[in-house]
């Protein structure tokens, strides 16, 4: 099965979704969460703000893109739920959709 992400790594992917939203760059360490990014993410794409994964599956929806069990782990715990760099990859699918139908639409 190929890799729909181009074999890049989650750093990678939130690079370009950052890139995508305009927002500073997300660097993972001890006592830092991506949050700010899906808070970023829910107020562009206009979708609820929620937890990371709901926010993640609300703009893939919008998009048109399915948001799989494998985008995240709210299948697998309770509590703590994160992104996958699978989750991470199909938002910057969704913001690259968005973007250009919002081009589109301009474009009129």
């Amino acid at each position: 099965m190929s890799d729909p992400h181009g074999g890049r790594s989650t750093q990678l992917l939130f690079d370009d979704l950052c890139a995508l939203l305009d927002t500073p760059r997300y660097f993972p360490g001890p006592g830092t969460t991506p949050s700010r990014v899906f808070a970023a993410a829910a107020a562009k794409a206009k979708v609820a703000p929620g937890s990371m994964p709901e926010v993640g599956e609300a703009i893939a929806t919008k998009a048109g893109l399915v948001w799989g069990p494998g985008c995240d782990n709210r299948q697998t715990r309770d509590h703590g739920t994160v992104v996958s760099r699978e989750g991470v990859g199909v938002l910057v699918q969704a913001f690259t959709i968005l973007g250009t139908k919002k081009t589109k639409k301009t474009r009129v």
